[in-house]
């Protein structure tokens, strides 16, 4: 019987478990419930290849959602290995549209007949009680024609938030920076490869810096920011690992609580991680760090 080819390259092959029609959401599981596993050897004192560890985090950020997956696997079947430009590339797809694919399981036909039979009951339910109050007292007046249907229309036509308008497209421009090197120097050290922003508790803005070295020696700041601008760090962790960004991530996944990708053709940065506070405040970190833009947190709109 004829084994069939390992390509190393091929992302699916990082590690064992790995398979094409899997969900992205199980994809992620799997591939950071390897991310911890290397972490925890690496505190036992195990030698870990951070090369290896280097290819299952990317491996994360590509399978694990859906856009980068969809484009991943769309070369692999052309028969195309895409490049390192190429696979970092994929990873900056916009970061919700895993949690997109998991909601849109809510509309399945199986769901969407629960729907359809729980709509009925709750319509018949509020004819009866309509009627019964009438039969009560003839002076009531009468419901007005088409009040629930407007009530729908208005909120399906309800406008999209400042944030979605960003993540659907529209451009943003820059209100005001921030400096976070001068807040805390550790932001501009050690080489980081991976890094995560989000909307923290009491309307705070959490920012993490994990790098593959052996040291551990990582970095989260907690944010408080003055509608002025002024920002304050509530906290600062130095040497956190992976593993502690991993279960922060997965800790507020279902609270829609990490951003989303952000671009615009002129000015730079050209694109952002964002998030939204809830007073309407959106900020932004440049990830990709390039040259002058490591530290800087920017406060954006949608532009004019």
């Amino acid at each position: 019987m004829t084994q069939p080819t390992i390509d190393p390259t091929d992302l699916y092959f990082v590690t064992a478990g790995l398979d094409p029609s899997m969900s992205p959401q199980a994809l992620n599981a799997r591939l950071s419930g390897q991310l911890m596993t290397l972490d925890a050897m690496v505190r036992q004192g195990q030698s870990v290849n951070p090369a290896h560890r280097s290819r299952v985090l990317l491996a994360r950020d590509i399978l694990g959602f859906l856009g980068p997956k969809q484009q991943y696997d769309a070369a692999r079947l052309a028969g195309r290995r895409p490049t390192d430009e190429e696979l970092v590339a994929m990873t900056q797809a916009p970061i919700r549209q895993s949690m997109r694919a998991a909601k849109s399981s809510w509309a399945s036909p199986s769901m969407l007949a629960g729907y359809a039979i729980f709509g009925v009951i709750i319509l018949v339910a509020v004819v009866f009680g309509v009627a019964s109050c009438g039969s009560d007292d003839d002076s009531s007046p009468a419901a007005t024609p088409g009040t629930a249907s407007t009530a729908a229309s208005a909120s399906e036509t309800a406008p999209a938030s400042p944030l979605e308008q960003l993540e659907n497209g529209a451009p943003f421009e820059v209100v005001r920076t921030i400096d976070l090197k001068a807040l805390a120097p550790d932001v501009d050290s050690g080489f980081w490869d991976d890094r995560e922003l989000i909307h923290g508790p009491n309307d705070t803005v959490e920012l993490w810096w994990s790098t593959s070295s052996h040291s551990m020696d990582d970095l989260a700041l907690t944010l408080a920011i003055d509608a002025d601008g002024t920002a304050k760090v509530v906290q600062s962790k130095r040497g956190t690992s992976v593993y502690a960004l991993t279960e922060r991530r997965t800790e507020v996944e279902g609270a829609g609580s990490t951003g989303v990708r952000v671009s615009r053709t002129q000015g730079s940065p050209e694109s952002l991680h964002a998030i939204a506070l809830n007073d309407g405040r959106i900020f932004g970190y440049d990830f990709n760090e390039v040259k002058g833009a490591r530290g800087l947190l920017y406060e954006i709109k949608v532009a004019s």
